[in-house]
This record gives structure tokens, C-alpha cells and sequence, in this order.
């Protein structure tokens, strides 16, 4: 998605230079958008987030106070690093939790 609105200001600033401006400064322009791009790729800035669903058992870890060993549960549990998680339903019933777990996608 990134290189996709990329490719439209690219387009819109080359539009906008070519108007006004010479080919030397369309090019210096490219040049400095494309290295940006590279740049902010390559230093893994850009990292894949990905997430899942997560039915979960031990409500108690559910309170802010016991963040870190939510995540810490998790992470036990399922072998994934959690970055973020959020509540989607609480059964209180049942004692189970429905989590949405974001963590970082490694590349294989």
C-alpha cells in the first residue's frame, strides 16, 4: 500500500515540476523519493505487523496492572513476540477472552 501512494505523489510531483520546472529538478526530486523509499525499506523501519485471534483462558491477565505478564503468557503459549493486544469480547461465563494479537512478521 505504501508504494502505491508513493507511485501517486511521484506522478503528482513530476506533474507539478514538469509545469514548472526544469529536468534537472524532476530528476534530483525522483532520485531524492526513490532513496527515501530504499532507505526506510532496507533499515527495516518498515516492518511487516501482522495479527491473529486469540481465544484466551486466564482472564486475571487481563487487567492493565498485569500487562507485562499478559504478554508474557502469550508469548509463552503461542511462540509469537505480542506488540499490541486488544479485547474483542470477554465471556465472563465461560472464563474466555477473545484477543487480537499484533506482533512483527518475520521474513523467510
Amino acid at each position: 500500500m505504501t508504494y502505491l501512494f508513493a507511485t501517486i505523489t511521484l506522478s503528482l510531483v513530476n506533474a507539478m515540476l514538469m509545469t514548472f520546472g526544469t529536468w534537472e529538478e524532476v530528476a534530483a526530486v525522483n532520485l531524492a523519493i526513490l532513496a527515501t523509499l530504499a532507505a526506510l525499506e532496507y533499515s527495516g523501519i518498515m516492518q511487516n505487523r501482522a495479527s491473529f485471534t486469540l481465544s484466551y483462558d486466564n482472564l486475571e491477565l487481563l487487567q492493565p496492572s498485569r500487562r507485562a505478564d499478559l504478554f508474557a503468557d502469550i508469548a509463552k503459549r503461542t511462540g509469537i513476540g505480542p506488540l499490541r493486544v486488544s479485547i474483542s469480547r470477554i465471556r465472563i461465563k465461560s472464563q474466555t477472552a477473545r484477543l487480537r494479537v499484533w506482533y512483527i512478521e518475520e521474513d523467510e
